[in-house]
């Protein structure tokens, strides 16, 4: 997900491919999506009608880019983005994950979508392992995902996403990522409010990323 992938075994697949469904609405029938809450897009109004929580304990926004246009006007590009909220998770209220996906090349909303609507399912499959086989888990769903995406119609050869999770429960905090988007957890000092990384960019140029 992170830098693009192989080229997708469906030789067919092209950039015109419908994109997945997105997540349901809290009033779904369909229980899968009864826990997930996409990122509205800044400027627009959110489509959810009731949230997991309350706005003075979670908030999530996302927002499109701008690229140069015709005679130095900028104009506005799609938005590649995916932010999600998934509450509770495998109906433990004692369970919150929170996700960012930030896509790239000509189809990364297509695959920012395919990621943020299966990562719940995957990690909601194996409720029995999370508690006790969490760190598993978490990078089965990665491998996972990015397995499903490069066997999909998207262009995942050609475009990519990055993928941040973080898994909240009543004990610690879990998380899980590939690529540059960063979790970072605030706490105050004095009268001030330190950000901590919890999470490292993971870049080209990293050290670690060159051995």
């Amino acid at each position: 997900m992170g830098c693009g992938a192989s080229a997708p075994k469906n030789p067919d697949g092209n950039e015109g491919e419908p994109a997945p469904e997105r997540p349901r609405r809290p009033d779904s029938p369909d229980p899968r999506r009864r826990g997930s809450y996409m990122s509205p897009q800044m400027g627009k109004p959110s489509e959810m009608t009731e949230l997991p929580l309350s706005k003075e304990r979670i908030a999530s926004y996302s927002n499109h880019g701008i690229k140069p246009g015709v005679q130095g006007k900028a104009s506005a590009k799609i938005n590649q983005d995916r932010g999600q909220i998934t509450y509770p998770l495998a109906g433990d209220t004692g369970m919150a994950m929170l996700c960012v996906y930030d896509g790239h090349g000509m189809a990364g909303e297509k695959v920012s979508e395919f990621a943020m609507l299966r990562m719940p399912d995957l990690i909601e499959a194996q409720r029995d392992r999370l508690r006790t086989e969490t760190k598993a888990v978490l990078t089965e769903a990665f491998i996972r995902v990015d397995q499903e995406l490069r066997d999909s119609p998207i262009p995942s050869s050609t475009s990519g996403s990055t993928g941040l999770l973080v898994l909240v429960t009543r004990e610690r905090l879990w998380t899980a990522c590939v690529g540059d988007s960063r979790a970072v957890l605030g706490h105050r000092v004095g009268g001030s409010v330190i950000a901590k990384p919890l999470t490292v960019d993971q870049k080209p140029d990293h050290p670690e990323e060159e051995r």
